[in-house]
């Protein structure tokens, strides 16, 4: 009986993004006046080479010569990347690589050594809004809200004060999210409580919540 072969699905090549050439960074930063001060102004941490890369990157996209950063980067700045947007600039960066091996005698010899690799990790700041993270105290009242209206529901006294909350964040929400509670009373040794969630229009849970409540 014949056997089919079946051959394996090559992975497809990995595909350099586009950069202007340093020979063509160098050329302009030659011969246009300002170039290089303009570049120094606004990407002042970035070796010279990247600030070229950089402002030629944001002139190529139309867009005015702008401050970047990555995506943890604008976070620590108080920026959010806006959703949907993908990674805009690639600059150069160093990666050390670490091996070892034995020498003839059997002694260990550790080797280090650095190359250098263009990577598209950085976001412009037209990319970003102002972060607007809610308050972590939003979802304990909106909790609360939601835990004393299942209470009335359920014909419990409506005078029940919370005496405990303990509260696990797990993604952040911005203003004009949505979201939806999800909880369940229970009973701890004669005192009423309720857990639950915060749950977004993906699915996934914001935040979990648990209250015990006490006269």
């Amino acid at each position: 009986m014949a056997t089919k072969k079946t051959s394996k699905k090559s992975k497809k090549p990995y595909v350099e993004p586009e950069h202007p050439t340093w020979e063509a960074l160098l050329h302009k930063a030659v011969n246009e006046p300002g170039t290089v001060s303009k570049a120094y102004s606004m990407f002042h941490t970035y070796s010279v080479g990247n600030q070229m890369l950089a402002m030629e990157q944001e002139m190529m996209m139309g867009k005015q010569i702008q401050p970047i950063s990555s995506y943890d980067g604008w976070a620590k700045a108080g920026r959010q990347v806006k959703k949907g947007e993908h990674r805009s600039i690639v600059l150069c960066m160093p990666i050390t690589r670490h091996y070892a091996d034995e020498d003839k005698n059997g002694d260990i010899i550790e080797h280090r050594f650095t190359k250098f690799v263009y990577r598209r990790y950085w976001f412009t700041l037209d990319q970003t809004d102002a972060n607007q993270h809610v308050n972590s105290l939003v979802y304990i009242r909106s909790f609360l809200d939601a835990a004393q209206r299942r209470l009335a529901a359920t014909g419990q006294p409506l005078k029940l004060r919370s005496r405990a909350v303990d509260i696990a964040y797990r993604k952040p929400c911005f203003a004009g999210d949505r979201v939806r509670a999800h909880l369940r009373l229970f009973d701890l040794a004669g005192a009423v409580g309720a857990a639950g969630s915060f749950v977004g229009d993906d699915g996934k849970p914001r935040c979990y919540v648990r209250v015990l409540f006490g006269a």
